[in-house]
C-alpha cells in the first residue's frame, strides 16, 4: 500500500495495481496497470470500506463500449441517513 491517511472516524488508502487479461478468442495477453483508492469509516464493528474506486491507466480509446441502459440509485451514505 502506497499510502494511508486517517482523520477521526474516516481514512483513505491508495496504491497502484497490475493485472493480466487474456482475450478468449485470440489468446492475446494484455498487461494492465491502474490506480485505486479506498475511503474507510470506523464503525463499532471495525473499519469498513465506504467507497472503493479504481481505474486503468490505458488511454480511453483502447476500451470501447456501448451503454444500452443505465440506472443509478443512491440508497446509502451521509446524504441519505
Amino acid at each position: 500500500m502506497r499510502g494511508i491517511e486517517v482523520e477521526g472516524d474516516w481514512a483513505y488508502s491508495w496504491d497502484t495495481w497490475t493485472d493480466s487479461a487474456t482475450n478468449k478468442e485470440t489468446g492475446e495477453v494484455r498487461d494492465e496497470v491502474g490506480k485505486w483508492i479506498n475511503v474507510l469509516r470506523s464503525t463499532p464493528d471495525g473499519w469498513k470500506i465506504y467507497i472503493d474506486l479504481w481505474n486503468r491507466d490505458a488511454p480511453a480509446a483502447e476500451y470501447t463500449f456501448e451503454v444500452v441502459s443505465l440506472r443509478v440509485a443512491f440508497t446509502g451514505g451521509p446524504r441519505h441517513q
